[in-house]
């Protein structure tokens, strides 16, 4: 690990023997604890800080890339580390992240048997082992791993990482929720090719902290791959599409504020200048069937200032619905798959299709039916093309 000091990997500096002869290894002294411990504390601070789901699962998926960032580090050098669970995961007070443990970590391909390994006081069990080391812990551990026919590789390190992703995400260690508190029966489901009955989203027992999109579930269950080939080639790769994710989250993130502005601004406006262009167009058409005709004298005449009164309200609402409506789709190139934003822009446009029907305006029909079975991905908008 001496190749790997300073992105997060607690390394041994120095090794060496003391008078007695005992073996003595000098390591950086590091306080926190572990992600073990503190799994249940996180839910419980994204729960209570949060404001948004969307909020919850980028600033969940920011500190879980910190976690990647030093075993992208150890795979880029070819180093597995062959035993990654929670407890090796020391977070600080800072959130700094350390990898402990590298004891089992190897570069290159290593394999490793089946044997049947006896421990003081409990049944005998059959484990992956490297001479007379276990290797290994069965609740994180690969199929390949677990049934020592392929060599231990950065994908086997990938299945490890992505059941933590899992149980961060969800609360919930799929291995262990299948197969119990006995450890043989865990083993068990792994040797035998393990892959979860369900997408983290689907969980039965998940905690709803995050809302959790569906590349994200493609994104655990590909690390869970039952074939290594299949799997993200290295914590580099997983590390990758968890960023693009959280760039997208990001983006539905800015997308939402600017989505509940324009619900709190600029629709209840849009709504009085409708108001106001609906009132003065009634006025206009009362005055039109009352007077018998025009005066010579434009200023004097209560019928044109009418008119004129109807085509600037008119004019003002049509200003801000088409300012409405190019911030949505500006909105919709940044997050194409944002509900909320297009289910707005398909009211506005439905609620002005109505108002052209109303009005026989066929060339403004024409253009909106158009732009609604651009933007009607669900067809929810098929009964007013309908009609």
């Amino acid at each position: 690990t001496h190749m790997l000091q300073g992105i997060g990997i607690a390394s041994v500096q120095q090794i060496y023997k003391d008078k007695e002869n005992n073996m003595v290894m000098v390591a950086p002294l590091l306080t926190g604890r572990t992600l073990e411990d503190i799994l249940g504390d996180r839910f419980r601070t994204f729960a209570r800080n949060a404001t948004e789901p969307e909020q919850n699962l980028v600033g969940g998926l920011l500190f879980f890339a910190k976690i990647l960032e030093p075993f992208e580090a150890a795979h880029g050098r070819g180093i597995a580390h062959a035993d990654i669970k929670p407890a090796q995961i020391m977070v600080t007070d800072k959130d700094d992240i350390w990898v402990l443990d590298w004891g089992l970590a190897h570069r290159g391909r290593q394999a490793v048997d089946i044997r049947i390994v006896h421990f003081p006081g409990a049944p005998e069990m059959i484990l992956p082992v490297i001479g007379e080391q276990v290797r290994g812990t069965p609740v994180y551990m690969s199929p390949e791993h677990a049934q020592g026919l392929l060599e231990v590789t950065p994908p086997s390190d990938v299945y490890a990482l992505s059941l933590m992703l899992y149980e961060f995400l969800t609360g919930v260690n799929p291995l262990q929720y299948e197969g119990g508190a006995d450890v043989r029966n865990i083993f068990r489901l792994v040797h035998n090719g393990y892959t979860p009955q369900h997408k983290p989203s689907e969980h039965p027992k998940r905690q709803a902290v995050f809302q959790i999109p569906p590349e994200l579930d493609a994104i655990v269950m590909k690390g869970l791959a039952l074939d290594p080939e299949a799997r993200y080639r290295d914590a580099g790769e997983l590390l990758k599409a968890l960023r693009d994710v959280i760039t997208g989250r990001q983006a539905h993130q800015k997308v939402s504020a600017a989505v509940r502005a324009l619900q709190t601004k600029k629709l209840p406006d849009l709504a009085q200048r409708t108001t106001e262009a609906a009132a003065a167009a009634a006025r206009f058409s009362d005055l039109r069937r009352s007077t018998p005709a025009r005066s010579d004298s434009r200023r004097l005449n209560p019928l044109w200032e009418a008119e004129r009164e109807a085509r600037a309200t008119a004019e003002e609402r049509d200003r801000c619905r088409t300012e409405i409506k190019h911030q949505l789709i500006s909105l919709l190139t940044e997050a194409p798959e944002h509900a909320a934003a297009r289910s707005m822009l398909l009211d506005l446009l439905g609620n002005h299709l109505r108002e052209a029907i109303d009005a026989r305006d066929t060339r403004t029909i024409q253009q909106l039916e158009a732009e609604i079975r651009q933007w009607d991905i669900d067809r929810t908008q098929v009964e007013i093309l309908q009609d």
